[in-house]
């Protein structure tokens, strides 16, 4: 039996009746309700500009209004969901955790302190409950651009793995405390993976989760492809969606501004939704689109799987290619540098590529490479999907190198080894000193080695050549192991003296 809603008195005059009831229930509040704080600004979100690594910027104000019968219970600034880092409250914020019996404005005061080069992303918080709980009431996303020199070695680095019991991790984001977020499709998880080991899991219910990202407030975005979802995940556990009309979301990244990204293989676009929820179109001409990554200057960048080629989108919309001979490259990251990391599946390597176009391998020999992240200190992770591991390779911290066991007197024959520094950061890296020990001998010097007066503009390099020449007498007649460092020193981070050891060991055999 089908009802039957149609009025039995003069509609128009129903109408208004109905419409001046509802008008007056919209307008009526409940007494003591949260009426909420809203930020006063004229932009959705701060940015704090450049300041120099290790420095601290001047203190900003930012202005905010709390509404009637507000309950704040705590007010947080968060570095990638982190406090204590890189965005820190300053003296004279006169916004407060307390019950506000009439509509105020107040301001946080904000300050920047950047850990290091390349952009940082933040956010300030205000919470209905205390510690950092309960309802986020408003949270304004902050940012800045730490700049400084920044070391980084290769080519390579030491692999090791993180998290266990993994099956077929996929997507990867890093926070500012170093947790690493890796999403596994056969586990139907996203696990976070702190810097002691210990693994959480991320949001619930998920299908195919694909691709992971943390932004400055710490909420964590999951693109579930079965789903067609895009998942915001609070910090308390909380799960939204955002987003709409999606077939397959795959990649997920978030700019300084808490705009996300999205990439679908199926729709063969890739969207920008802003925190007000508009949603637009980034580029075009894909074929499958699936790795996204953002830089300081809010060019995006896209790994498009079949198209065999990755693509940087300018803000102004201008698009080119990088790369070259990929085969199903599946995810980029970007460092301060505007060097560009990709995963190559259909390789089984980590490419970089430079500004100017200069490729290298990173890391090869792997077993279906598919997410690809960086830490603030320029480490690289790299989901080996087939593999079921999370390799993390320390670019951040100089290598150790092994030689062949060599007589007194004569060269191994393994001889020269090389580390190659590169600057990753935006601003020129100088060297001041090169001591090579004893044993260890700079090579002969060709075109590209470091020295020490070398100066290396961002994403340059140069290379430390190294022979095992064992001349330290053995007072005996038994095979002695030297080891010994070759000692570097620049202003890497703007640090004025920063000295960093290559380690360096070898047998040294009797005559």
């Amino acid at each position: 039996m089908t009802k039957d809603f149609s009025l039995t008195f003069p509609s128009w005059f129903a109408r208004i009746e109905l419409n001046l009831l509802f008008l007056a229930l919209a307008c009526w509040r409940v007494p003591n309700a949260e009426a909420g704080v809203s930020f006063r600004g004229t932009h959705k979100s701060v940015n704090l500009g450049s300041q120099a690594v290790g420095s601290t910027s001047a203190a900003i104000s930012l202005p905010f209004t709390i509404g009637a019968n507000t309950n704040v219970g705590s007010i947080a600034v968060f570095t990638t969901g982190i406090a204590g880092k890189d965005f820190r409250p300053a003296k004279g914020s006169s916004c407060t955790a307390t019950t506000y019996a009439t509509a105020t404005n107040c301001v946080v005061m904000l300050s920047f302190t950047p850990t290091a080069s390349g952009l940082r992303r933040g956010a300030v918080v205000f919470y209905s409950g205390l510690h950092n709980s309960g309802t986020a009431l408003a949270t304004l996303p902050v940012s800045g651009v730490g700049t400084g020199p920044q070391a980084a070695f290769g080519p390579g680095g030491a692999e090791t793995t993180m998290g266990s019991q993994l099956i077929s991790p996929e997507g990867l984001a890093v926070d500012a405390a170093g947790n690493v977020y890796v999403t596994d499709i056969a586990l139907q998880e996203v696990i976070k993976i702190a810097p002691n080991g210990k693994q959480t899991m991320v949001g619930s219910g998920l299908e195919v989760p694909a691709g992971v990202a943390v932004d400055g407030a710490g909420n964590v975005y999951i693109t579930d492809s079965q789903a067609d979802q895009v998942f915001k995940v609070s910090p308390g556990g909380a799960m939204s969606t955002i987003g709409r009309g999606f077939e397959w979301p795959s990649g997920v990244a978030v700019d300084g501004e808490g705009n996300v990204y999205v990439s679908d293989p199926f729709i063969v676009a890739v969207d920008k939704i802003t925190p007000g929820g508009v949603q637009t179109q980034v580029g075009s001409g894909y074929i499958t689109p699936a790795g996204v990554a953002v830089d300081a200057a809010g060019n995006v960048y896209v790994a498009d799987t079949y198209d065999a080629t990755v693509f940087r989108i300018t803000p102004g919309g201008k698009q080119t290619t990088l790369g070259s001979g990929l085969i199903s490259p599946a995810a980029v990251a970007v460092d301060a540098a505007s060097n560009v990391y990709i995963t190559d599946a259909g390789s089984n390597t980590v490419y970089e590529v430079t500004l100017d176009g200069t490729q290298t391998t990173v890391s090869q020999g792997l077993d279906v490479p598919n997410g690809v992240a960086l830490d603030g200190s320029g480490n690289l992770y790299v989901a080996n999907t087939f593999d079921q591991q999370v390799l993390k390779i320390d670019r951040a911290d100089a290598p150790s190198l092994s030689f062949e066991p060599t007589r007194i007197g004569s060269t191994s024959t393994d001889s020269p080894k090389t580390v190659e520094v590169e600057n990753i950061g935006n601003a020129t890296l100088e060297f001041s000193a090169i001591a090579y020990p004893t044993d260890f001998p700079e090579a002969v010097s060709y075109d590209g080695g470091c020295t020490s007066s070398t100066s290396l503009a961002a994403a340059a390099g140069c290379a430390l050549t190294i022979d095992f020449t064992p001349v330290t007498p053995l007072g005996s007649k038994t095979s002695v192991v030297l080891k010994e460092a070759v000692k570097l020193t620049t202003n890497s981070l703007n640090l004025r003296k920063k000295l960093a050891q290559v380690t360096v060991t070898g047998k040294e055999i009797p005559k």
